[in-house]
């Protein structure tokens, strides 16, 4: 739901991690800023839905990744922000800047980000 653009639904690209390679926790995270609509949104109104494809795995061969042979998954819940005090917020980055290093370090910007969990 956007709160930009009068309640209307908006959906968004984000990078996740739900734990270190080979070890998922099964809680997806995101590493988000309050300059990105999805983080400003969940402020506003933290109900949010989450779609993964099979398709980026490679395991749908030739296939479209609408065909109903190539498995999607959404998730639902509430996106709220962890205390980035917290044990649980260790677990988020360590789960996160494993699977995108590129991520790490960008806490030293003069921008908020927050880790949020569904």
């Amino acid at each position: 739901i956007s709160s930009d653009l009068s309640g209307a639904p908006f959906g968004n690209v984000v990078s996740y991690s739900d734990g270190v390679p080979g070890e998922s926790h099964g809680i997806p995270y995101f590493y988000l800023t309050t300059l990105d609509p999805t983080a400003r949104d969940a402020l506003e109104d933290e109900r949010t839905s989450f779609t993964l494809s099979e398709f980026p795995l490679g395991t749908c061969g030739k296939v479209d990744p609408e065909n109903p042979t190539c498995a999607k998954l959404t998730l639902t819940g509430k996106l709220k922000v962890v205390d980035h005090k917290s044990p649980e917020a260790d677990l988020a980055k360590t789960a996160l800047f494993s699977k995108h290093p590129e991520m790490e370090g960008k806490d030293i910007l003069t921008v908020s980000l927050y880790i949020w969990p569904i």
